[in-house]
Formats: structure tokens, sequence, C-alpha cells
């Protein structure tokens, strides 16, 4: 019972540090904020100068709420997840941001 306790509180203590970013955990991406979607699924992306879409949610979403339609440099943790069509016929990407901090704002 101690024993398992003491592995409980070990792997709980490992999970939380695991969960702070480095600065080699984040990128930088330079691109056009903008709204997609239709109401009321509307979704914030950062259009990045590669082609990219980063999806942008929650706290982040409000910091970059009042630069729609400007070109921004942020940074930001990465995320990728693999997303497929409900027959499985086609997979694609879905790259999102979180924890943004402004780099460059326009001008």
């Amino acid at each position: 019972m101690k024993k398992t306790f003491m592995w409980a509180l070990v792997s709980c203590a490992f999970l939380t540090a695991g969960g702070r970013a480095s600065a080699s955990d984040t990128v930088t991406v330079t691109g056009e904020v903008l709204l997609v979607g239709n109401v009321p699924f509307v979704e914030m992306i950062i259009h990045d100068t590669k082609g990219r879409d980063w999806f942008v949610t929650g706290e982040d979403r409000e910091l970059l709420g009042d630069l729609v339609g400007l070109e921004v440099t942020v940074e930001g943790l990465p995320h990728e997840t693999e997303l497929s069509l409900a027959d499985g016929s086609k997979k694609f990407k879905h790259y999102s941001l979180s924890r943004i901090v402004i780099i460059k704002r326009p001008k």
C-alpha cells in the first residue's frame, strides 16, 4: 500500500514537471491573424508565411483579438494532432499554438 502511494506521488511529480515548457519547445510564427469558419463555429488562426494554419484558442485568442487581419510575429508552444475523415480515407495534421507571446506587433 505504501509503495503504491509513493509510486503515485512520484508519478504525479513527473507529470506536472513535464507540463512546463522550455525555450527550446517553442516556435516563432509570423503570419496574418484570421477568423475562419461559420457562426457558431468561428476559429482563429495565424496563417503563416509558409502556408500553414496555426489554430489559436482560449486566452491566446483574446490576446490576438484586436489584431485580426494584421500580420504579427508570435512565439508559442506548438501542438500537432493527426486527424482523419470519418471513413479513414484521408489523414491530415492540425497545428495549434498555446501560451502565445507577441514578439512583433503591426505598425
